[in-house]
């Protein structure tokens, strides 16, 4: 079972790449190293691997602290362990935002035809 600490690094991760802050390689790289040493943090080891600069970290890491704050999504009827709920709401949040167009890939707005 993995510990709260790989939690917190693996969540890092995926809201750094989905926040666009590392690349998907970056990301990969960062996580081989971590792998091999969980002494040090996932975020430090992208830092130090100039993947992800200083300020995006702590904007990263405030959004791993909020999201893992207890109750802050069991207003939103989600169950679940703090990772299950985070990552529940981040693709919410993002479905919110996407149009049905943007959701299935070259699907395009049939035309209306008026009569």
């Amino acid at each position: 079972m993995p510990s709260s600490s790989a939690d917190r690094n693996l969540l890092f991760g995926i809201l750094a790449l989905q926040m666009d802050f590392v690349s998907k390689d970056q990301l990969i790289a960062g996580m081989n190293a971590w792998v091999l040493d969980k002494t040090k943090p996932l975020a430090q080891i992208l830092v130090d691997q100039r993947a992800l600069d200083p300020t995006d970290r702590g904007s990263v890491q405030r959004m791993v602290h909020d999201l893992l704050l207890p109750g802050f999504l069991s207003c939103r009827g989600v169950d679940g362990g703090p990772i299950a709920r985070s990552l529940a709401a981040r693709q919410a949040s993002c479905l919110k935002r996407e149009s049905p167009s943007n959701v299935v890939p070259n699907v395009k707005p049939r035309p209306s035809f008026s009569r």
